[in-house]
């Protein structure tokens, strides 16, 4: 996934907007370098390939920069609850998101103030409650010392972070750009208007549609409750293999988990053989020892002198056990358990690089190209995700980024500076994930067709080789 990183380009749905495209789609780079959304997303990549399902959260900050960062950190998957009717990859079709986290009460003061602090501690000794949708009785993780007494954390408050959406009665009436939402008093007026103009009231419609919210709990109190301004999750998930009879998303360590155990049982039993046939005692008479206390201490001992009595030899009077010898199939299991470990998996060793054999390379381009089709579901995943954050990442560019900062764009005569200003009625385009030109595996592919190419090329004017030098694996700047 590090090598082959992917981007997200926002393509125009209408004409005349190409060239705000490229600008948003420049932005979009721009948000997502300052906050190392990439390194993120491989971490949260990880999380889905080890148990499933890997999070992230876009939100505006304003700690670092007074004029606000886009950030796209990783969730923890442990923290992280969604609706159980979801089906969907992604569980695109969840009507709700939600996230637990606990804060002890300097961190809690902090982000929260020192009142809601209080409220909070109130609540709870009097037993307040608030409507909601989801909350902890008792603000506070708490557990029980060795005497059973219930006892709290260091006061670790739950605060609970809830976004869903509900289907909400529209109003729409139709605009010089097509149907706008407009409340019902507004609608009156622009029909009286059109009437005192002597013109047809513009076309009117009432429908249902999605309102996404958010709220914070800490316990049963209320902290806030507003809507979502981009009017999507900002909780973005992304799915490995769905277990259809417990509704739950697994990743590859699940299949790893009864091999590694087999493993684990046929070293430590070969261990505890080796350990306890080492020296394997002595069959003795009584009496044939000179010290048979002394004996029995140091017989296990290597390099120990132990005493017989005189003629305890000749006459047969000792005899050393034989140590057990390990079964024979016990290598072959111990084998077979570790192998299992890439074939359950789908991991081979070419994809790995680790194939300790010459083989021919069509061969090997073969078995990666099937291992990568084994893995194509949370690649597919990934690039659904992509999308998704995409969406999210445009809606907060518009609204929030574009107050006239600067944006890297690479045009026709170089790279430029343009300010991102914005673009009202602009705002339908196609998330498209593409693989990115820079990453390490398409340099090298593209490079290497090129080379096959030469022959032909070598007649191309310069400015033809200065577009391929970008996927030379020339570092950029020398590139």
């Amino acid at each position: 996934e590090v090598l082959n990183r992917q981007q997200v380009q926002y393509y125009p749905r209408e004409v005349g907007d190409a060239k705000v495209s490229e600008v948003m789609t420049a932005a979009a780079d721009y948000a997502r370098d300052n906050c190392d959304a990439e390194d993120h997303e491989s971490d949260a990549f990880s999380d889905l390939v080890i148990c499933g399902m890997g999070w992230t959260e876009t939100f505006m900050d304003y700690d670092d920069a007074a004029e606000g960062d886009v950030k796209v950190p990783r969730c923890d998957p442990l923290e992280m609850g969604w609706d159980p009717k979801s089906r969907e990859r992604n569980i695109t079709d969840s009507r709700y998101r939600y996230r637990t986290r606990s804060y002890d009460k300097d961190d809690f003061k902090a982000r929260f103030g020192r009142e809601m602090y209080d409220r909070v501690l109130n609540a709870r000794e009097d037993g307040e409650e608030s409507e909601g949708h989801i909350g902890s009785d008792v603000p506070y993780d708490e557990y029980r010392n060795k005497d059973g007494q219930q006892q709290h954390n260091r006061e670790q408050i739950t605060v609970v972070q809830m976004q869903w959406w509900d289907l909400e009665d529209v109003h729409l009436v139709q605009g010089a750009n097509g149907p706008e939402e407009a409340k019902p008093e507004s609608i009156k007026q622009i029909a009286m208007m059109a009437l005192m103009n002597g013109m047809q009231p513009p076309p009117t419609d009432k429908r249902k549609m999605k309102r996404f919210y958010q709220a914070i709990y800490a316990g049963n109190v209320l902290i806030s409750k507003k809507p979502l301004s981009c009017q999507r999750f900002t909780f973005n998930c992304m799915t490995g293999k769905r277990d259809r009879n417990n509704n739950t998303w697994y990743g590859l360590v699940r299949a790893m988990i009864d091999p590694q155990m087999w493993a684990n049982k046929v070293l430590s039993q070969s261990v505890h053989i080796m350990g306890t046939s080492a020296k394997g005692g002595a069959f003795f008479e009584t009496g044939a020892f000179a010290n048979q206390k002394k004996a029995e201490k140091d017989f296990a001992k290597p390099g120990s002198l132990i005493e017989l009595q005189p003629g305890a030899m000749a006459r047969g009077a000792l005899q050393e056990k034989q140590g057990a010898q390990l079964p024979p199939a016990m290598k072959d299991m111990l084998s077979f358990a570790v192998e299992s470990l890439p074939n359950v998996t789908g991991i081979n060793l070419e994809m790995l690089g680790l194939v300790q054999r010459e083989q021919a390379g069509v061969l090997e381009a073969q078995r990666k190209r099937s291992g990568y089709a084994i893995l194509a579901v949370f690649f597919d995943a990934l690039r659904r995700y992509r999308k998704e954050q995409g969406r999210v990442m445009l809606d907060y560019i518009q609204r929030y980024m574009s107050d006239g900062r600067l944006i890297r764009i690479k045009g026709d005569d170089g790279q430029s500076y343009i300010p991102l200003a914005r673009q009202p009625g602009v705002t339908k385009y196609d998330v498209v994930v593409d693989e990115a030109p820079m990453s390490q595996n398409q340099k090298d592919q593209v490079w290497s067709m090129l080379m096959q190419m030469a022959p032909v090329l070598q007649d191309a004017p310069p400015a033809v080789w200065g577009e391929l030098l970008e996927y030379s694996p020339l570092p950029t700047s020398l590139a």
